[in-house]
């Protein structure tokens, strides 16, 4: 599913995810577990729950501390296959400048 390229709003950060793992928590919709919660998510579940890239956008009041085109990792995350994600600055487990 094509969506509109997401902008961060205040306190948050779009990340452009370069990699992704595939974590254990991922497999269990395939075997039916979770499969009440992802019914109400659908259809824009997306699997992934870590992921690492840079930051490729900042929202307002964000921490100065970031710099777009910093290294980020963030986990746990949901979406993470996604090609961007929309985080809260506070939530980056990691980012170098």
């Amino acid at each position: 599913m094509e969506l509109p390229e997401p902008h961060p709003g205040p306190g948050e950060v779009c990340i452009r995810v370069h990699s992704a793992t595939v974590n254990p928590t991922d497999t269990l919709p395939r075997s039916g577990y979770l499969a009440a919660m992802l019914a109400r998510q659908l259809p824009t579940h997306v699997p992934g729950m870590d992921a690492a890239g840079a930051i490729d956008e900042l929202g307002p009041a964000t921490d100065g501390r970031l710099k777009v085109g910093g290294a980020t990792v963030r986990s746990p995350l949901d979406a993470g296959f996604a090609a961007m994600q929309i985080v809260g600055h506070a939530g980056l487990s990691l980012s170098i400048g």
